[in-house]
């Protein structure tokens, strides 16, 4: 099993963005931090 693998029962607690990051905080505390440039569709113009 790979860490990006989604468990029964984990659920999304809140997204937010920063200039260049995606973040989504886990309700079993955890936050996934992505760079913004690997979706080029959420970039501002």
């Amino acid at each position: 099993m790979s860490i990006s693998d989604i468990k029964p029962g984990e659920s999304v607690k809140n997204v937010y963005f920063t200039e260049d990051t995606l973040s989504v905080d886990l309700n079993d505390g955890r936050t996934i931090t992505v760079p913004l440039a690997w979706y080029p569709r959420l970039l501002p113009d």
